[in-house]
């Protein structure tokens, strides 16, 4: 019994260090950045760039309310 409980805890420290080494923190796994948010020019909704519509260097959060403000 007293040489099993160093083999047992030599084991579980192998396991436990090499879990640790698969996983991938949270924050190293996400390359890209954040979308830039800006806000529609009609109504004030904060929208991410890359949905926005875009009228004369205006962002707006759909279509309906560009055409309503270039009215």
């Amino acid at each position: 019994m007293n040489d099993l409980l160093p083999i047992l805890l030599i084991l579980f420290a192998l396991w436990w260090f090499w879990r640790k080494g698969r996983e991938t923190p949270w924050h190293k796994s996400q390359d890209r950045q954040p979308p830039e948010i800006i806000p529609c020019t009609r109504c004030g909704t904060y929208i991410p760039r890359s949905e926005a519509t875009m009228v004369s260097g205006r962002a707006y959060c759909c279509r309906e309310h560009s055409a309503r403000d270039t009215r």
